[in-house]
């Protein structure tokens, strides 16, 4: 019995390395926030955007927002992404996706925008992580999804293909918008 609680523990903690990638917005700063829960109101913020400009979270209120924190670097990040423009197309005006680049540089950022063909994503710089202080998570990709009026309905750490995760995500955004 011991020895299956051990193999279980080491295949789930490898699963967990494998599907999200360590050193999120909770180990950057000391947090003054605690973890995001469903039923809680979003905490809005005002952040600058890749590409210039700012933008409001709450100006997005009366659609479905998938707040996604990601970086470059991180395997299992740039693997869902493909599922974003997909999901752009089935939702359309229904949906904000809106995506928060945790510490990278905005050069860095458009040029994998640039590269991978993903210029309709909004992309926030979050350089000193001030965004993702107010969502900490153990890890990235982290996703939020937030209903119409501005309540967190569900959370999502790590990540895997990118069709995988259009499923999941469809599911939580259908959950959210269908009475």
């Amino acid at each position: 019995m011991r020895k299956r609680i051990i193999i279980f523990m080491t295949i789930f903690a490898l699963c967990l390395s494998l599907t999200a990638c360590g050193n999120g917005s909770s180990n950057k700063n000391n947090n003054l926030y605690e973890a995001v829960a469903e039923g809680e109101e979003m905490r809005d913020f005002t952040g600058e955007l890749v590409g210039g400009g700012e933008l409001k979270l709450s100006d997005l209120k009366g659609k479905v927002i998938l707040l996604n924190f990601w970086a470059t670097w991180c395997g299992p990040c740039v693997g869902e992404m493909p599922a974003f423009p997909k999901l752009m197309e089935k939702y359309g005006d229904d949906l904000a996706l809106v995506t928060v680049n945790v510490g990278e540089d905005a050069e860095t950022i458009q040029e994998f925008l640039d590269k991978n063909s993903y210029s309709e994503l909004i992309v926030f710089l979050d350089e000193d992580y001030a965004i993702s202080n107010l969502y900490p998570s153990e890890g990235i990709p982290y996703t939020i999804i937030i209903d119409r009026e501005g309540v967190i309905s569900a959370t999502q750490l790590g990540a895997h293909d990118a069709d995988t995760m259009f499923y999941e995500y469809s599911s939580l955004i259908d959950t959210v918008l269908l009475p």
